[in-house]
């Protein structure tokens, strides 16, 4: 599932410069992404491992000591080992948008919960329906209260 994103600076807390603002973002599969850099690593992805794939069929067909369906599945073998490629490259490409916040004030937690499409009330009765053992997490990072806008800092 795809969904465009009309700000990227609220939707996923993505840092971005005034230049990149104007271009498309879409959700896919929980996590922001740039159009173009989605595009991109897809057709790179195709094009390694269809060429990896052409190259192990080849040369695993040429080999008279193996039967044409085996050297399919290790042509499909090679292919797989180009994909793994074209997700390595891809990942050094296109470095992650994300900011990770490893401390919050209080202050901040209107924006916070504003960014993750909630109201501070909203927040308090979700907090209220969790399953003991997430309270428990939450209680021992610190969360709970936080979240419930219980602490001032």
């Amino acid at each position: 599932m795809v969904r465009f994103l009309l700000d990227p600076m609220v939707k996923g807390g993505i840092r971005v410069s005034q230049k990149e603002e104007r271009l498309p973002y879409a959700s896919v599969w929980g996590d922001t992404v740039k159009l173009e850099h989605l595009a991109v690593s897809t057709v790179l992805g195709v094009v390694l491992t269809m060429a990896f794939y052409s190259f192990g069929l080849s040369f695993f067909s040429r080999n008279p000591g193996i039967k044409p369906d085996l050297a399919k599945g290790y042509a499909m073998m090679v292919g797989v080992v180009g994909c793994i490629i074209s997700c390595v490259t891809a990942a050094i490409l296109f470095k992650p948008k994300r900011v990770i916040v490893e401390k919050a004030e209080h202050a901040e937690l209107p924006e916070i919960l504003n960014a993750a499409g909630m109201t501070l009330e909203e927040e308090r009765q979700a907090l209220e329906s969790i399953d003991a053992q997430t309270a428990t997490e939450l209680s021992e990072l610190g969360l709970k209260d936080f979240l419930s806008g219980n602490v001032r800092g």
